[in-house]
């Protein structure tokens, strides 16, 4: 599916012309630089059956049995507010369709009948996958997380948080792992049960957009595409719990983050971004002080050398200005006004 808002089979063996043409409106733009569509599914285990969001709803087709102004096979609601991911489970009987405050929805594709609604999101859902044995499903989010549900009693599992709008999500092949990519160009692979982070695959340069494991024994081989033009093969098998990556994570950030820098010393870290200023433990990760006062969108933030008594901020909402506070007691020294209204996006100390 793509920009011309049609959804296309095309019999590679056979001709170079698409046996299948239908429409599909389920498209989006990010940013006005790119269209996405997250609206296409083949039923397994021989796709028979396409499926493809269109106008608020998901249409299914026998696309071998197509004929043009014949109409779907079935058609399911889907989510009127934005574009509609699907997804068939292993085995073909369940169709997923995603949707934000409305909810995922699991339909039997025989009946027509809603076999199961999950819970809704505050966020649209960008992409939908089911485990391999189809008793779990993977969504994954604007809000910048991806959830796991139960697809027999519709609990939350688990669940994992990226530092920006997740578009693709894959389970592996033994349904131990779940992989997840986006807006932050990082791949991240975590335990699908425990929600624990495994991996993180850094390497892009542009948005990841989609993800797919090896269909392998072993499994652990994971191609990941990105806006940068790139596809990325990557060793996917997961670290031991007393391995890591990273030494520490901090989740209590409440929004997108768009800077940060450690104290003269390298006992603090400061992060910057739409949910203020806060000052970190760097050994702990615990949170000594935050500016209450500062919560707009902020683009910088730097720590004054050699003894790291200021922090400065470079704020870009409301009225422009560069702020600097005192690092002990997180009080306003003084700020900067700004330059005929222009945001500041940068700020730094000699």
């Amino acid at each position: 599916a793509g920009a011309d808002r049609l959804v296309k089979v095309w019999d590679l063996t056979a001709t170079d012309q698409p046996v299948f043409t239908e429409k599909c409106d389920a498209i989006r733009t990010l940013g006005g630089a790119y269209t996405v569509a997250y609206t296409v599914a083949f039923s397994p285990p021989h796709g028979r059956l396409v499926a493809a969001g269109n106008d608020g709803d998901v249409n299914v087709w026998d696309w071998k049995k197509w004929k043009k102004g014949g109409g779907p096979l079935r058609t399911f609601s889907g989510d009127t507010s934005h574009s509609i991911p699907v997804a068939f489970s292993p085995d073909g009987r369940i169709l997923a369709a995603g949707g934000g405050r409305e909810g995922q929805r699991l339909w039997d594709v025989e009946t027509g009948d809603l076999f199961r609604p999950l819970p809704g999101r505050s966020f649209p859902v960008n992409a939908l996958a089911f485990s391999p044995d189809g008793g779990r499903l993977a969504s994954a989010g604007l809000d910048r997380m991806v959830y796991v549900h139960g697809t027999t009693t519709g609990e939350r599992l688990s669940k994992v948080i990226h530092s920006g709008n997740v578009l693709c999500v894959a389970f592996s092949r033994n349904g131990r792992l779940v992989a997840s990519a986006g807006e932050d160009k990082t791949v991240r692979v975590w335990d699908a049960t425990t929600g624990r982070e495994v991996l993180g695959l850094r390497g892009h340069a542009e948005v990841c957009t989609c993800l797919a494991f090896s269909p392998d024994p072993d499994g652990w081989r994971l191609a990941s595409a990105s806006g940068d033009g790139t596809i990325c093969i990557w060793d996917a098998t997961p670290v031991r719990e007393n391995e890591g990556q990273e030494r520490l994570t901090f989740e209590k950030h409440n929004d997108e983050i768009r800077s940060v820098t450690f104290s003269p010393d390298g006992q603090e870290i400061v992060s910057a971004g739409h949910g203020g200023l806060e000052v970190w433990n760097a050994a702990t990760g615990q949170v000594r002080l935050n500016y209450p006062a500062h919560k707009v969108l902020t683009w910088s933030v730097a720590w004054q050398p050699p003894d790291g008594r200021r922090i400065a901020s470079a704020r870009g909402g409301g009225a422009p200005r560069v702020k600097v506070w005192d690092a002990v007691n997180g009080r306003e020294v003084f700020e900067l006004p700004s330059r005929a209204g222009m945001p500041y996006f940068t700020v730094a100390f000699s």
